[in-house]
């Protein structure tokens, strides 16, 4: 084998590798919101679902299920969620968080 090669199979050896690397770490920045692994994530939705339980203050909320719908990767944005009540009802609701982490029904 020729030198020109050899030297162009390490160049895309090292690319491949390079490209690989920068996927890896645009996936585990996708998921930080997600997840609440990310550093400076403000929201989650299993944060958020905890705090409709816990910050409601007549305590008729006993649990409360959220899927982000539109969520940036700081974890801020808008939350669908079902919430539940002690009466056995349950209804949905939009909740928007902002970046500095507090939230609102919309």
């Amino acid at each position: 084998m020729g030198f020109g090669v050899t030297l162009g199979a390490t160049v895309a050896a090292s690319l491949v590798a390079v490209i690989a690397a920068v996927a890896l770490l645009i996936g585990a920045a996708g998921t930080s919101a997600v997840t609440g692994t990310g550093a400076g994530t403000v929201m989650t939705a299993a944060q958020l679902e905890n705090e409709l339980v816990d910050n409601n203050t007549n305590e008729l909320v006993t649990s409360a299920h959220c899927i982000p719908e539109g969520v940036r990767a700081d974890g801020s944005g808008t939350y669908g969620c079902v919430i539940y009540f002690s009466d056995g009802d349950n209804r949905g609701a939009t909740i928007l968080v902002g970046p500095d982490g507090d939230w609102l029904e919309n």
